[in-house]
């Protein structure tokens, strides 16, 4: 599967077809610009669970056809799993609750536009940081565990 995903890919890529669609975006990149600003949120799945993503990012925008600029995204639902920790001495199951935020540069195309519908495809990249926390013994939440992310989000 990913063979043929790669083959198709060098195939698009020296295509006419990707030649027409980067002649197109390098249009729309001469035209006016103006500064956009977008507030958004979408579904995604964490342990087979649907969660919910915020994010506010902040750009530039030609035409209502090419976007870009760089945006801040993190977890807005509560994912939550009982940890077992070490603390003073004593073994105790908490509840623990997931955290994580990152900081995405994006870039969405739009491709197809006709009256009230519009067609894009939105990709961006983010990097930051997770983290598992629970309520420690004096009430604070404590860290149990923290990691980097990397994500990769295309969409349509």
């Amino acid at each position: 599967m990913t063979v043929r995903i790669l083959m198709l890919g060098a195939i698009l890529s020296t295509s006419p077809l990707a030649a027409q669609l980067l002649d197109s975006i390098g249009h729309f990149l001469h035209q006016p610009v103006r500064l956009n600003v977008i507030v958004d949120a979408r579904g995604s799945f964490i342990n087979n669970r649907s969660a919910r993503i915020m994010g506010i990012k902040i750009g530039l925008e030609h035409t209502d056809r090419v976007r870009y600029g760089l945006g801040y995204n993190f977890l807005l639902s509560p994912v939550e799993r009982d940890i077992t920790v070490h603390e003073d001495g004593l073994t105790r199951q908490v509840a623990s609750r997931l955290r994580f935020g990152y900081v995405a540069p994006y870039f969405s195309y739009t491709f197809f536009v006709k009256r009230r519908w519009a067609v894009s495809i939105p990709v961006q990249v983010g990097v930051g940081r997770g983290s598992i926390v629970y309520e420690g013994l004096d009430g604070r939440p404590e860290v149990h565990q923290r990691t980097g992310v990397i994500v990769y989000e295309p969409a349509m």
